[in-house]
């Protein structure tokens, strides 16, 4: 039987299907769990444990509010894992549950997995309070909002005019990636691509909108801002843009 699309359809975003070790799962990786059933749509997360090849994957029965999740036998779950660059998501239904010598699960081996990559160009909306100033000025940085967001830049929304096309500003933001709720701090060095001056046609004052490119971006950014982008894009489908 097909899976229903697990990923959004979006122009920028490519699904296909692969195989199981292109996923190249490791003891340890972070697995993300959500019911088929379950109306919330809520999401646990937990970590794989190994798994049976063409028999199951063994996974860490999640925890929450320090007690493990309640989950039957049978039950259908879509599962996602981020690797590097890439997103994968199976649908499998839960195959023993167990509670000792800890507790955890045995997930049917996938037989259908869809892929995707988190590319540079795929770009996500979204409302997060930043800080920017011009480089080598000594003013203080000027809040502003990044109206949407990819690893190779942004659009910052400002009451000011922060800087012109060609400038580098100094740009700084913080985010919180799952499973640790741990708070990701960035400060970039970004270039100005591109201003517009917008007038709303309803109440509000006008803003600048500064289309900027991340430049020196290290290795460990990069995967940072992959990994929020990809929350994202799983949590609400809409963002991509």
């Amino acid at each position: 039987m097909p899976q229903p699309p697990l990923f959004p359809e979006k122009p920028g975003l490519q699904v296909a299907t692969c195989e199981f070790d292109e996923m190249n799962l490791q003891i340890g990786e972070r697995i993300e769990l959500e019911r088929m059933e379950s109306t919330d749509k809520a999401r646990y997360f937990t970590s794989l444990i190994g798994y049976m090849r063409n028999q199951s994957l063994l996974i860490k029965t999640p925890i929450v509010d320090g007690l493990p999740l309640p989950i039957e036998e049978d039950a259908i779950m879509t599962v996602r894992v981020f690797s590097g660059t890439n997103a994968f998501a199976f649908i499998v239904p839960v195959i023993r549950v167990c509670i000792s010598p800890a507790h955890y699960m045995h997930l049917a081996f996938p037989s259908t997995i869809q892929c995707t990559e988190i590319r540079k160009a795929l770009r996500v909306s979204l409302h997060l309070t930043a800080k920017a100033k011009l480089a080598g000025e000594r003013e203080f940085p000027q809040e502003v909002v990044l109206t949407d967001l990819s690893t190779n830049g942004a659009h910052v929304e400002s009451d000011k005019l922060l800087g012109q096309k060609g400038q580098h500003l100094h740009l700084s933001f913080a985010f919180r990636n799952n499973p640790n709720d741990y708070e990701a701090h960035l400060n970039l060095k970004v270039r100005i691509q591109n201003v517009e001056h917008h007038t709303p046609a309803h109440e509000g004052g006008a803003v600048y909108v500064h289309g900027v490119e991340f430049e020196d971006l290290g290795g460990a950014e990069t995967i940072l801002l992959q990994s929020y982008i990809y929350q994202l894009l799983i949590a609400e489908q809409h963002r991509v843009v």
